[in-house]
Formats: structure tokens, C-alpha cells, sequence
């Protein structure tokens, strides 16, 4: 499957995806933290660095989108882009990512002997979220690593996008999920959609109308 990053340009196949998965669980570290949750839940960059442990169900597998950080003027909690609030369901599996991650960033806090009183869980040692461009230069590092192509943002909400369209989740439930205020938003997307999942579509279209 093609994912689609920043560009039209920009893709990363399914199993590329996967094995950076694999790699941002080698250690943890809070830039690794935020582009681990970009690539699960679709989130934008400013939503997933306001993330609180409050904002967290882990017995309802549930996190809570109510607010945004505003990292280039007031570094400071304001309202999501488009002023609403929704709820993303956490698999297991992102669910057990962010109790190891948890764990780790509370040693963290103690190890540099920080407060971290509004309790994010991407507050760094500079005593604030860390930025974009941090998070943009560990995403390179790891591409280059495992050999991938160009990577430029872990803003990109489509890696979810794709995924969550691979899965068979129908297209208003991952508008909801991602955040979209109007569904095509979520549709223009459709254009980069992989030869996978045309094919598994075609695939449909042919057992559909085997009428023998």
C-alpha cells in the first residue's frame, strides 16, 4: 500500500510502514513517541504533543482529542483546528506502546528533575513539548536507517489514513477518527490509494457479479 506523506510525491508502502513501527519500538525516546503516535492514531503534530496522561482511558482503550498546542506563539494549550473535540479508539497494541512509554518518560522527568505539572506526555528536558523540527530530524534518521525513502513530516495524518482504509473501515469513521470537519477532506486521499486495495476492491466487484 502507498501511503501518502506531505507531497503528492511522498509514499511509503504498508510493510515500509511496519518496519519503522519495528524500529521506533527498539527504544523509547519523545521524539520516537510522537511520530509512533502520527503514524497510529492520524493525529496532527500540535494535537499529539498536547496529549496529557488525563486525556488517556487505557480501561476504554479511548484517548480524548480536546485541545491543541500552540508551539510556535504562545506555547500554550488552544483549541484543536477545528474547535471540536472527538475520541480515538487505542488497540492493544498502542495501548501497550504508551504504558512502556509512560513508564519510561516518568523516569525521564526524574532523571532531569522536571515538574511537568500539566503532565504531557512529550514534555522535554527544555520544559516544554519537544518542537516539529526535532521530530522531523529523528523521522529522517530512522528512514535513512532502515533504508526507506525520504520521509519530511511525522505530521502526515495519512499513514493512519491509509492504513484505516487497508483495514476496511468505512470512510466516516476514519473522518471522525482523524479529525476531519468535512468528509472530503478525507476523500481527496482516495486519489493515492494503493494498487492493494484497488485490487482487493476489484476482487469484490468480480464475486459480486459472478452470478454463476
Amino acid at each position: 500500500m502507498k501511503t501518502y506523506l506531505k507531497t503528492k510525491a511522498q509514499f511509503m508502502q504498508t510493510d515500509k510502514v511496519k518496519l519503522l513501527i519495528e524500529e521506533l519500538q527498539q527504544f523509547h525516546s519523545i521524539s520516537r513517541g510522537v511520530i509512533f503516535m502520527s503514524i497510529q492514531t492520524g493525529m496532527r503534530f500540535e494535537e499529539i504533543v498536547a496529549i496529557t496522561k488525563k486525556d488517556i482511558d487505557f480501561n476504554k482503550h479511548i484517548l480524548t482529542v480536546n485541545k491543541a498546542w500552540d508551539y510556535k506563539h504562545t506555547h500554550t494549550f488552544i483549541e484543536t483546528k477545528n474547535k471540536s473535540t472527538r475520541t480515538i479508539y487505542l488497540d492493544k497494541f498502542t495501548t501497550d506502546y504508551l504504558k512502556g512509554y509512560i513508564q519510561w518518560h516518568d523516569n525521564y522527568l526524574k532523571e532531569h528533575k522536571l515538574a511537568n505539572k500539566l503532565m504531557l506526555l512529550f514534555y522535554t528536558y527544555h520544559n516544554k513539548p519537544i518542537d516539529n523540527a526535532s521530530c522531523n530530524k529523528a523521522l529522517k534518521k530512522i528512514c535513512h536507517k532502515i533504508k526507506k525513502r525520504k520521509c519530511h513530516t511525522p505530521q502526515a495524518k495519512t499513514h493512519a489514513y491509509g492504513l484505516c482504509v487497508e483495514a476496511g473501515m468505512d470512510i466516516i469513521y476514519v473522518a471522525d477518527r482523524l479529525g476531519h470537519e468535512d468528509i472530503n477532506t478525507t476523500l481527496k486521499y482516495y486519489s493515492h490509494l494503493s494498487d492493494s486495495i484497488r485490487s482487493n476492491n476489484q476482487v469484490k466487484i468480480d464475486q459480486f457479479f459472478n452470478y454463476k
